[in-house]
């Protein structure tokens, strides 16, 4: 892929938040988990106007794009703290799987963290040089 290509398919919202596709998925899990929350609400309730075929689907939806988001890694803590969401909303927090996904995106943002840390000292150790 040549840098143009790179760059036309870089958005401004990728650079300013790299995880605002993961984002969005946790959006539409929570928009989904809010509509079952409604239907269980509207069951409980004996309404009619709930459907279990629908209810059904759209909970085989939202567990699949669960799976999704859980094994997107994250890079920010606002997507971490999100896919902790999905995944207690899911009952997916007691799944090795999940820890082990959480667990390695803690520590990609601790080594991120890390190295902008290194890259700020070796900045101020060569303008210190430089003087």
């Amino acid at each position: 892929m040549t840098k143009a290509a790179v760059r036309s398919s870089t958005t401004i919202t990728d650079i300013t938040n790299p995880d605002a596709a993961l984002l969005g998925l946790i959006a539409q899990h929570d928009a989904m988990f809010d509509r079952l929350n409604d239907m269980c609400i509207a069951e409980d309730e004996g309404r009619a106007d709930w459907d279990r075929a629908e209810h059904d689907a759209l909970s085989n939806e939202a567990e699949r794009l669960a799976a999704l988001i859980i094994s997107v890694p994250a890079s920010t803590q606002l997507a971490i703290d999100g896919k902790m969401r999905v995944a207690q909303d899911e009952d997916f927090l007691g799944d090795n799987l999940t820890r082990s996904m959480l667990i390695l995106d803690r520590k990609r943002i601790n080594a991120a963290r890390i190295a902008r840390r290194i890259k700020a000292a070796r900045r101020s150790v060569e303008r210190a040089a430089a003087a």
